[in-house]
């Protein structure tokens, strides 16, 4: 019973010309593919739903713009570099700890060598 999401390099409301930036994923979704945002350079702000317990390889890799996500405690799988090439983004993760399927170098910041990862709250509870 998955419900996968995969490619969504831009994103648009029908009728609309103006790139979606804040996006909330329903809890209806379970895994967020690999590079399934990758380049969405729109998005600012993605709250992911208690749904997903995967986000696959380079999922949100090089949004530009990307400044938060927040990630459910459901989330028991991140792939390899799926928050690469954002140097702006910060993490705020419901987990009290790294679960042990996050994979090394899941919150790696590829091209900026002061940042050796990205900056996460864990424990977040949305205060």
């Amino acid at each position: 019973n998955s419900n996968p999401l995969y490619y969504a390099h831009k994103l648009y409301l029908k009728g609309s010309r103006t790139p979606i930036t804040d996006l909330v994923i329903p809890d209806s979704v379970t895994v967020i593919g690999d590079r399934a945002f990758y380049r969405c350079e729109a998005l600012r702000k993605v709250t992911l739903g208690a749904g997903v317990g995967e986000i696959g390889e380079e999922a949100f890799a090089q949004c530009k713009a990307l400044g938060e996500i927040t990630i459910p405690e459901s989330v028991e799988v991140i792939g390899e570099s799926a928050f690469a090439e954002n140097s702006a983004l910060l993490i705020y993760a419901e987990a009290a700890e790294r679960p042990a399927g996050w994979v090394y170098l899941w919150d790696a910041v590829t091209g900026h060598p002061e940042l050796v990862s990205l900056p996460v709250v864990f424990g977040y509870t949305g205060e």
